[in-house]
């Protein structure tokens, strides 16, 4: 479009912009800017709240891209494969693991290894325990999972792994400690039932 060349086209001087403002002079505006005016998505009102922010997204990796590493020499299935080591075999690629690593049941594994991982899918524990291997699954939170990875960026390493979601205890082998007191009423109660 050709503007500034006079009044006779309707686009000179000002260039079709107006006088002065926000908008004759910036290009770009911002995103549901409306001339300091309360905009839209602040004045309706809103509902409910989004779980978004608590989600554990977790790397994924496949069977038969295990079975490729340890066929290539890059894994070694005589040790126990633990998330550090499949980070320096350079399996996960250049992702970042800021929650963990996830086995998935895809392609073949004819190896028997011994993993130590977040998590597994169902499917992919069966295929390696069928292979002669185990599943371990080991929780970190998020520095300590860093310094499992780095540990060289830690002058102090962290004294645990931290405590998983309740829901996860199961998973996870975790007991919670209880009270002294709150163990003789659950020893009594077990009592009273036995003798009941």
């Amino acid at each position: 479009k050709r503007v500034g060349r006079g009044p006779g086209s309707h686009l000179g001087k000002t260039c079709g912009k107006g006088h002065k403002g926000t908008y004759a002079r910036h290009r770009l505006r911002k995103r549901g800017f409306e001339g300091n005016q309360a905009p839209l998505w602040k004045v309706t009102p809103k509902h409910g709240h989004k779980t978004k922010g608590f989600a554990r997204p977790l790397n994924v990796v496949n069977l038969g891209k295990i079975q490729q590493w340890i066929s290539k020499g890059r894994l070694n299935p005589a040790e126990t494969i633990t998330i550090k080591k499949l980070w320096d075999s350079g399996i996960l690629g250049n992702a970042k693991v800021p929650h963990g690593v996830k086995i998935l049941s895809q392609g073949a594994l004819n190896t028997a290894v011994h993993l130590e991982v977040t998590h597994a899918s169902e499917r992919a524990k069966a295929s390696i325990e069928a292979a002669g291997g185990s599943v371990k699954y080991v929780w970190f939170a998020k520095i300590p999972l860093r310094a499992h990875l780095k540990p060289h960026k830690f002058d102090l390493l962290p004294r645990s792994n931290g405590i998983p979601p309740q829901k996860y205890f199961k998973r996870y082998g975790v007991q919670l400690a209880l009270k002294p007191l709150v163990q003789e009423l659950v020893q009594e109660r077990k009592q009273e039932s036995i003798q009941d």
